[in-house]
């Protein structure tokens, strides 16, 4: 299958927007971030390349978080992601990739794809996780 360009920048659009309404939604915005984790699972043919697209995106926050900026493999997106990579900590990444990984097991299974987004953008979002404390 051949690689359309335009269609993975599209994919990773709407992956990127659904990373920094998790990192940035505040309490009174908990609509938007259950709105974009919904973007994310209703997508059934695109869904694990939208989770591939996430884990790179994850890493690149990562990268920019330990200084390691020109190891970014999203160099046009540095701007945004730097953005993220100041909103959230890294205790947080780390919970958003560790919970990425269990949704990569998941995909083996009969999961609900919409729920496990759910779960992650709470996971991600420093507000919405502190309610499950």
């Amino acid at each position: 299958r051949a690689l359309d360009m335009t269609r993975l920048k599209s994919e990773r659009e709407v992956v990127m927007d659904f990373l920094e309404t998790v990192v940035g939604a505040a309490e009174e915005h908990f609509q938007d971030l259950l709105a974009v984790s919904a973007e994310l699972g209703r997508a059934k043919h695109e869904f694990e390349s939208r989770m591939d697209l996430l884990a790179v995106l994850i890493a690149d926050v990562f990268y920019l978080k330990e200084g390691v900026g020109d190891r970014l493999i999203n160099m046009d997106l540095k701007d945004r992601l730097q953005k993220v990579a100041g909103k959230i900590s890294d205790d947080r990444m780390i919970q958003m990739a560790e919970f990425l990984r269990l949704v990569e097991l998941s995909l083996k299974t009969n999961v609900n794809r919409q729920m496990l987004m759910d779960a992650l953008a709470v996971t991600g979002n420093e507000t919405a996780a502190g309610w499950l404390l």
